[in-house]
């Protein structure tokens, strides 16, 4: 198969389904990169709502077969004074987006299969409504993001 003309770029983007019908895009740069020399980046397109841990533990259960390990918790507070209790669901409640999900990947020209040449993923956690702390402070939520980058140029 012929590449395209230089100054040409053939880039992907496919949709995926979460539970209960959220549909999310990851989406690439120049795919050619990968035939020629060069690095690919792929990437959400947009922010993805995962939902509370107790929604995402319930998906994984019901997906996967595994343990529903919110239930497990659930049944350890009954166990805690109630003030831990609070404070563990208080924890438990927020929201998670996924906010930044990029691989990217490389490969040398004439040399080997692509590999990994690094990724960021980030999330926020948001509670609705805020958590009143003291006085006119609340606090919203927290964010993190974690990168790792093996040095490749693109």
């Amino acid at each position: 198969m012929k590449s395209p003309d230089t100054g040409t770029n053939v880039s992907i983007a496919a949709q995926f389904e979460y539970k209960d019908g959220q549909s999310f895009t990851i989406q690439s740069q120049d795919i050619q990169k990968l035939s020629t020399g060069g690095c690919v980046n792929f990437s959400l397109a947009s922010p993805m709502v995962v939902g509370t841990l107790e929604d995402f533990a319930e998906w994984l259960a019901g997906e996967f077969g595994v343990a529903n390990a919110h239930t497990e918790i659930h049944d350890a507070l009954a166990n805690m004074p109630s003030w831990l209790a609070d404070l563990v669901n208080d924890f438990l409640s927020p929201t998670l987006t996924i906010t930044v999900l990029d691989v990217t990947i490389c490969k040398e020209k004439g040399k080997g299969k692509p590999s990994l040449a690094g990724f960021s993923f980030g999330v926020t956690w948001t509670y609705s409504p805020p958590k009143h702390i003291v006085g006119p402070l609340y606090f919203d939520g927290i964010g993190a993001l974690i990168e790792r980058n093996a040095g490749a140029s693109s």
